[in-house]
């Protein structure tokens, strides 16, 4: 059965199929993967075996391995996904890494857009000391979110709000340490170049029409209108424009302002500490 699903996967054209079918077999037979290599199939059950072609049949679909499985690993964490949020990416670590360097003890961190959780959660667990705030305008990746949240045991605060609108900022009005947020960057004219999975993940979350500008705007008015004096603001970005996007923040009043680059050398995340 292994060597069957690896094939289909690889004749769909997915890159790791053997990888992705020992991940299938592993998610519905809990048989862990040294003991798939280490000898023959074990006879499956009619179940497992109707279960499993589902599975191969949705990846070669493109549908995110994920989103299939249901979880995925984030700065050493397993986190529920669902097609109502993005799937995790390691280079939002860079977000999460940003904000606890910047997060002074027993401080309010904020994180707009939560999506499903990841980098709110994560920081809740990694510095109990903060008090953790999480907003998004979706009701169902709130849902999301508040899952990875129980399961994981993080204490965090969920909102529900738009970022262009004021209605749930009420009561946070320069009391918050940190804003975070991973908004949507991806450029709409580059959607049909772009891997086929992505097409399974929220476009809301994800794509832009006129570019990223817009969101970073609206989150320096946030910041703007949130943080206490010296806090910071943290801004996830498509990384051709990161470094133009810094002039955005310096006119809306930021300064120290830097990118941040992720491990693979790209500017991630634009940096600015509110002041005057």
């Amino acid at each position: 059965m292994r060597r069957a699903l690896a094939t289909r996967l690889d004749d769909a054209g997915i890159e790791n199929a053997a990888r992705e079918a020992d991940w299938m077999l592993e998610s519905v037979t809990g048989i862990g993967r040294a003991q798939l290599l280490a000898g023959p199939d074990r006879d499956l059950q009619d179940p497992e075996v109707a279960r499993l072609l589902e599975l191969v049949e949705r990846r070669a679909a493109r549908e995110p391995l994920q989103y299939i499985l249901g979880s995925t690993g984030f700065y050493g964490r397993e986190f529920a996904v669902s097609p109502s949020a993005l799937i995790p990416r390691p280079e939002t670590e860079l977000l999460v890494e940003a904000t606890l360097s910047a997060a002074p003890r027993g401080g309010r961190v904020l994180e707009v857009g939560t999506g499903s959780g990841c980098v709110a959660v994560t920081v809740a667990l990694e510095r109990p000391d903060l008090e953790v705030i999480a907003m998004d305008v979706s009701a169902a990746a709130l849902e999301v979110a508040r899952k990875n949240a129980f399961q994981l045991g993080a204490d965090v605060r969920f909102l529900e709000g738009d970022a262009f609108d004021h209605s749930w900022m009420h009561g946070l009005e320069s009391t918050v340490n940190v804003v975070a947020s991973n908004p949507p960057y991806v450029p709409l004219a580059d959607r049909d170049t772009l891997q086929r999975e992505l097409a399974f993940e929220p476009g809301l979350a994800l794509f832009v029409e006129d570019g990223p500008g817009r969101f970073i705007k609206r989150l320096t008015g946030i910041g703007q209108h949130l943080l206490v004096q010296d806090g910071v603001l943290l801004i996830e970005t498509h990384s051709p424009e990161a470094r133009e996007s810094l002039v955005i923040l310096a006119d809306a009043g930021y300064t120290e302002t830097r990118v941040l680059q992720d491990l693979s050398g790209r500017p991630r995340v634009l940096q600015g500490r509110k002041s005057g």
